[in-house]
């Protein structure tokens, strides 16, 4: 696990975490990925599902995600989105 970069606000998050996965070759779809999300509500991944769809279209029907557990959670606090990811080689 590593911390690739930190961006204030959604949109930018959105768009350096959507970089950063294009930078990476891509999401190896044949592969399992994770996406997580701290916080009380799932409106902020839903809104960088949305954002990011040209990284699944064509893909996965549908792109599953969960919560984060505590341990990471109480790291980064309230509002994170993680991706973990197999990239296309």
């Amino acid at each position: 696990v590593a911390v690739l970069g930190k961006a204030r606000g959604s949109k930018k998050g959105n768009n350096l975490l959507i970089q950063q996965v294009k930078e990476a070759g891509g999401i190896d779809f044949d592969m399992p990925f994770f996406l997580g999300y701290t916080g009380l509500g799932d409106d902020l991944v839903r809104k960088y599902i949305e954002d990011s769809r040209e990284l699944w279209e064509d893909h996965v029907e549908s792109v599953g995600y969960s919560t984060v557990g505590g341990t990471i959670g109480t790291h980064v606090g309230p509002g994170a989105v993680a991706l973990a990811f197999f990239a296309e080689q």
